[in-house]
């Protein structure tokens, strides 16, 4: 298993935290839950309602199907349902397991957090969020 040092330093490089100080990830970092789920595992059911969590893989890698039909793997250090965070519609895919999966939780009160502490990071979230989702819609055909 990683170490908090290792989860942070990967966490900077992903486009959501890069702006983010360490000292914040490490705030918050306190508050996520790292959870394992076994091979074959759904995570997300397509059309269900959010569960307001994001999830980003740090071991092994998912499926992501839309309408029952294959549209692309994620793997480790990527962050799905992110759109999860700031809005609550319906699933768009179904997220599978593949192998045994560690995933790091965030759920959208710890997203609060760092907004109410800075407007900035209000902004960025949004801006970055909307902006990977209109990428992801695209590629998903949606």
């Amino acid at each position: 298993m990683l170490t908090e040092n290792e989860i942070i330093s990967e966490l900077k490089k992903l486009y959501i935290f890069e702006w983010i100080s360490e000292n914040t990830i490490e705030k918050v970092l306190k508050n996520w839950e790292i959870q394992k789920f076994e091979p074959n595992t759904i995570i997300i059911n397509q059309w269900d309602n959010s569960n307001s969590k994001a999830y980003i893989i740090l071991e092994w890698e998912v499926s992501v199907f839309i309408d029952s039909n294959f549209v692309a793997h994620i793997w480790k250090w990527n962050i799905f349902w992110e759109y999860a965070l700031i809005c609550d519609e319906q699933r768009s895919a179904t997220i599978k397991t593949n192998t045994p999966l560690i995933a790091l939780v965030i759920d959208k009160e710890i997203i609060f957090t760092l907004v109410a502490e800075d407007i900035n990071i209000n902004k960025i979230i949004t801006s970055r969020i909307e902006e990977n989702m209109k990428n992801w819609r695209w590629n998903f055909g949606e």
